[in-house]
Protein backbone atom coordinates (compact mmCIF):
# COMPACT_ATOMS: atom_id res chain seq x y z
CA UNK A 1 0.00 0.00 0.00
CA UNK A 2 2.34 2.41 0.74
CA UNK A 3 5.15 1.60 -2.20
CA UNK A 4 1.60 2.30 -4.49
CA UNK A 5 0.80 5.46 -2.48
CA UNK A 6 4.99 6.84 -2.90
CA UNK A 7 4.95 5.30 -6.98
CA UNK A 8 1.30 7.75 -7.51
CA UNK A 9 3.19 10.61 -5.63
CA UNK A 10 6.28 10.47 -7.86
CA UNK A 11 4.21 10.22 -10.90
CA UNK A 12 2.01 12.91 -9.98
CA UNK A 13 5.06 14.78 -9.05
CA UNK A 14 6.80 14.00 -12.82
CA UNK A 15 3.86 14.87 -15.21
CA UNK A 16 2.97 18.36 -13.02
CA UNK A 17 6.74 18.96 -12.86
CA UNK A 18 6.75 18.23 -16.93
CA UNK A 19 3.14 20.09 -17.80
CA UNK A 20 4.51 23.69 -15.82
CA UNK A 21 7.84 23.30 -17.60
CA UNK A 22 6.12 23.19 -20.76
CA UNK A 23 2.92 25.42 -20.11
CA UNK A 24 4.36 28.05 -17.94
CA UNK A 25 7.55 27.50 -18.58
CA UNK A 26 8.37 27.35 -22.63
CA UNK A 27 4.44 28.42 -23.68
CA UNK A 28 4.02 31.54 -21.01
CA UNK A 29 7.84 32.19 -21.59
CA UNK A 30 7.47 32.78 -25.58
CA UNK A 31 3.76 34.18 -25.43
CA UNK A 32 4.69 36.57 -22.35
CA UNK A 33 8.19 38.00 -24.92
CA UNK A 34 5.39 38.73 -27.48
CA UNK A 35 2.49 39.93 -25.56
CA UNK A 36 3.72 40.93 -22.54
CA UNK A 37 3.39 39.47 -19.07
CA UNK A 38 -0.22 39.48 -18.78
CA UNK A 39 -0.85 38.77 -22.08
CA UNK A 40 1.16 35.88 -22.09
CA UNK A 41 0.00 34.39 -18.60
CA UNK A 42 -3.86 35.18 -19.40
CA UNK A 43 -3.20 33.30 -23.12
CA UNK A 44 -1.16 30.40 -21.74
CA UNK A 45 -4.07 29.80 -19.69
CA UNK A 46 -6.53 29.62 -22.67
CA UNK A 47 -4.35 27.85 -24.31
CA UNK A 48 -4.13 25.44 -21.30
CA UNK A 49 -7.45 24.99 -20.47
CA UNK A 50 -8.52 24.00 -24.67
CA UNK A 51 -5.71 21.91 -24.51
CA UNK A 52 -7.93 20.02 -21.82
CA UNK A 53 -10.89 20.28 -23.77
CA UNK A 54 -10.98 16.52 -25.36
CA UNK A 55 -11.08 15.22 -21.80
CA UNK A 56 -14.85 16.84 -21.45
CA UNK A 57 -15.86 13.62 -23.82
CA UNK A 58 -13.14 10.86 -22.66
CA UNK A 59 -14.28 11.66 -18.98
CA UNK A 60 -17.98 11.73 -20.10
CA UNK A 61 -20.37 9.87 -17.76
CA UNK A 62 -22.99 7.34 -19.65
CA UNK A 63 -25.92 8.85 -17.70
CA UNK A 64 -24.66 11.99 -16.78
CA UNK A 65 -22.93 13.02 -20.10
CA UNK A 66 -20.21 15.26 -20.92
CA UNK A 67 -17.56 16.15 -18.35
CA UNK A 68 -16.33 19.88 -18.41
CA UNK A 69 -15.31 19.83 -14.93
CA UNK A 70 -11.47 18.88 -15.97
CA UNK A 71 -11.46 22.12 -18.59
CA UNK A 72 -12.72 24.64 -15.93
CA UNK A 73 -10.42 23.08 -13.30
CA UNK A 74 -7.65 23.70 -15.57
CA UNK A 75 -9.00 27.04 -16.59
CA UNK A 76 -8.54 27.80 -12.57
CA UNK A 77 -5.79 26.25 -11.78
CA UNK A 78 -3.97 27.96 -14.85
CA UNK A 79 -4.87 31.26 -14.06
CA UNK A 80 -3.26 30.29 -10.42
CA UNK A 81 -0.27 28.84 -11.29
CA UNK A 82 0.52 31.34 -14.38
CA UNK A 83 -0.11 34.19 -11.83
CA UNK A 84 2.42 32.28 -9.10
CA UNK A 85 5.14 31.57 -11.82
CA UNK A 86 4.66 35.23 -13.34
CA UNK A 87 4.96 36.83 -9.65
CA UNK A 88 7.43 35.05 -8.52
CA UNK A 89 9.36 34.28 -11.92
CA UNK A 90 10.39 30.68 -10.74
CA UNK A 91 8.53 27.56 -11.78
CA UNK A 92 9.11 25.35 -8.53
CA UNK A 93 6.20 27.04 -6.23
CA UNK A 94 3.32 26.02 -9.01
CA UNK A 95 4.71 22.90 -9.72
CA UNK A 96 4.57 21.92 -5.99
CA UNK A 97 1.32 22.99 -6.19
CA UNK A 98 0.15 21.58 -9.47
CA UNK A 99 1.69 18.30 -8.15
CA UNK A 100 0.18 18.45 -4.67
CA UNK A 101 -3.38 19.50 -6.27
CA UNK A 102 -3.39 16.92 -9.22
CA UNK A 103 -1.67 14.02 -5.94
CA UNK A 104 -4.88 14.64 -3.98
CA UNK A 105 -7.23 14.45 -6.67
CA UNK A 106 -5.70 10.88 -7.65
CA UNK A 107 -5.81 9.61 -3.98
CA UNK A 108 -8.57 11.44 -2.39
CA UNK A 109 -11.11 11.50 -5.60
CA UNK A 110 -14.88 12.82 -4.95
CA UNK A 111 -16.49 10.15 -6.71
CA UNK A 112 -15.44 7.92 -3.41
CA UNK A 113 -17.46 9.90 -1.00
Amino acid sequence: QASAVFVVGLSVLGIAAAEEVVWRGWVMGSLSERYGARGGWLSTTALYAMAHLPTVYLLRDPVAGPNPLLVLAALGGGLVWGYLTMKVDRLGPSMFVHALLAWAVVEYPLWRM
